[in-house]
């Protein structure tokens, strides 16, 4: 896809010790020029603003009263003057031809937008993008919440996907910033940040056989995890289960997450896992071209109790990565599902599992504590709603155990879940074994032994089998890292409601 950057007003005038200085200008400045060092876009657009002097330029000028920073500014960027020239290293940018053109805006009246522009020989910039045959444009620079905000606005507005490179761009008022990002969304444009601003500390722990990665996130307050698969190379399939809360309230007994919960994660704070992973940690593989690329939401964390945040993300990541598989497994709490079954409408990668694990109400309610959640019967019937609304299969999700893998089972799973509607996942390992080592073979036999029963029932059914889990604790619900963290903090890791309940479906612990 042909893209541009369009760098937006990094002037003289728009840094510390200019007539409209914006905090941390300068230093966004030399973050574009490093930017521009090894670009790979096909055009580099600056724009700027070039005031007429000795006017008001139609009221934009506070000439006669105090600025309200607002609608009216200081004397700035006047045509001609120092303050209104480019940043140094952009302005040798621009003379080594790196930056192709600049575009001018707001000759004798307000202009925020570079779209009001034009060149100095009368070219606008929908006429430059559009003779370059550019079809997503990347904006940086000065203000985010005034002049980038508009240029966004506009270049979203005339088809282009567009992205604002949030860490490379200072706001006049960052308390604005959520604001302008949530506008910014509403309109189409990815809003991009980097992953170490939301996780300023990763660690990433590879297995013996190096096709699974373990990314563990931290804060000063939180912790995170995502866990990266290839199969057999990421060029072929790539899969990426991240997590959307740090810590679970739900308490599963077989979760290393089943005893703490610290907070919700942001949207930034989600986005960033899988944003992280695809853009750095797959070898040069660009992720448009995958052959089947999947995100799960399934690492740590009860989706459905963070859904405010995690629809926004689901949004984000569906118009960054179009080809994804964006896959939310639920343990079925009770709460409203039309938010997600109008995001799975609009979004057609979107797919729904639920964590069902056992046959009947009793024995998952040993499993899982958590008492507002659905029964099975109202499981299976919030996933006819889904289906019907999306036209998509849901899935239930199953690890075996002796004491749930009898044809008893099956009958009751069928009888629940009809196999015209739903799918089968089939998980290998759900474990929380400190020692990072579990009985895989007795476990993989186990299972496949009940996939062919589910396939008989009249299942399509698959066996999700990660790698990882004897050395790095990559299989669901291992969460080493995690626990290792929780009891570094426990005063920020607070007690879920599975605290203090037997520990289920971990070797030598089986009912």
């Amino acid at each position: 896809m042909p893209r541009a950057l369009i760098i937006v007003d990094v002037q003289n005038d728009f840094l510390e010790g200019g007539a409209l200085p914006v905090a941390g200008g300068e230093a966004v400045a030399r973050k574009i020029d490093r930017l521009l060092e090894h670009h790979d876009y096909n055009l580099v657009i600056a724009t700027r603003d070039w005031h007429t002097a000795g006017t008001g330029n139609g009221g934009h000028f506070a000439l006669t009263s105090d600025p309200d920073y607002a609608s009216t500014w200081p004397v700035h960027c006047v045509a001609g003057s120092l303050g209104a020239d480019l940043h140094i290293d952009l302005a040798t940018r621009y003379r080594t031809g790196v930056i192709a053109h600049i575009v001018s805006k707001g000759q004798g009246t307000p202009a925020y937008s570079g779209f009001e522009g034009i060149t100095s020989g009368g070219r606008s910039l929908s006429f430059l993008l559009s003779r370059a045959d550019i079809t997503g444009v990347d904006i940086v620079g000065l203000a985010t919440d005034f002049c980038v905000k508009a240029t966004a606005l506009d270049a979203a507005g005339a088809g282009l996907r567009t992205r604002v490179l949030l860490d490379f761009c200072a706001a006049v008022n960052p308390d604005s910033l959520p604001a302008v990002a949530e506008e910014l969304r509403a309109a189409g444009v990815d809003v991009v940040t980097d992953p170490a601003a939301a996780w300023p500390s990763i660690r990433r722990i590879d297995s013996a056989e190096g096709n699974v990665a373990k990314f563990v996130y931290t804060t000063a307050g939180a912790v995170a995890e995502s866990v990266l698969y290839r199969y057999p190379t990421f060029a072929d399939r790539t899969v990426i289960c991240c997590s959307t809360q740090s810590g679970c309230p739900v308490g599963c007994r077989f979760c290393g997450a089943g005893d703490a919960f610290v907070r919700s994660l942001s949207t930034e704070e989600i986005v960033a896992q899988p944003e992280h992973l695809l853009s750095s940690q797959i070898d040069g593989v660009d992720p448009a071209t995958i052959g089947r690329l999947q995100i799960m939401f399934m690492s740590m964390g009860e989706p459905m109790l963070n859904l405010a945040r995690l629809i926004p993300a689901l949004h984000i990541l569906h118009r960054r990565y179009p080809n994804a598989a964006l896959l939310i497994s639920t343990s079925g709490p009770r709460v409203d599902y039309g938010p997600l079954i109008e995001a799975s409408k609009a979004i057609p990668t979107v797919g729904l599992q639920f964590s069902v694990h056992e046959s009947t109400d009793d024995a998952r309610n040993a499993l899982i504590p958590f008492k507002a959640k659905l029964t099975l019967a109202q499981i299976a019937e919030q996933g006819v709603v889904w289906a019907e609304a999306t036209g998509r299969r849901p899935y239930f999700n199953y690890c075996v155990h002796p004491g749930n893998d009898s044809a008893d089972d099956v009958a009751r799973l069928k009888a629940l879940f009809d196999p015209a509607v739903w799918e089968a996942t089939l998980s290998v390992i759900c474990e929380r074994d400190e020692t990072l080592s579990v009985a895989h073979a007795r476990q993989r036999e186990l299972t496949g032994a009940f996939m062919t029963k589910i396939v008989a029932a009249g299942y399509s059914a698959r066996m999700f089998d990660p790698a990882g889990q004897d050395d790095i604790g990559g299989g669901c619900g291992q969460l080493h890292y995690v626990q290792e963290w929780f009891r570094q903090h426990p005063d920020q890791a607070r007690p879920s409601v599975g605290r203090g309940l037997p520990v289920l479906h971990a070797p030598g612990v089986r009912r």
